[in-house]
């Protein structure tokens, strides 16, 4: 079943917003830009996916906790990346001999 016209405007005009408000944005780990540049194209209703991986870090590491103030914009490989060092760090991983 296919959806509506009027939902794949809806859609597309979501997509567009949020592109619009993640357009300034930087990840939380890497300072760089969550989308690339020249990514934010306003008024021309592009309601392409957005094939960008973005996620949220839990500045307190409580994942329970989702009050907006403790959740952190982050790229997902940098958010992945930062894990995988808490792992190392605490002791949890262990290297292969």
């Amino acid at each position: 079943m296919s959806m509506s016209k009027n939902k794949r405007q809806e859609l597309r005009k979501c997509r567009e917003l949020l592109r619009v408000l993640l357009a300034e944005k930087k990840c939380f780990f890497c300072k760089r830009s969550l989308l690339p540049d020249g990514y934010v194209t306003i008024g021309n209703a592009d309601g392409s996916p957005i094939n960008h991986r973005i996620t949220w870090h839990h500045y307190n590491n409580d994942h329970s906790d989702n009050r907006r103030s403790n959740l952190r914009l982050t790229h997902t490989p940098c958010h992945k990346a930062w894990h995988l060092s808490q792992q190392w760090k605490n002791g949890k991983m262990k290297r292969a001999a």
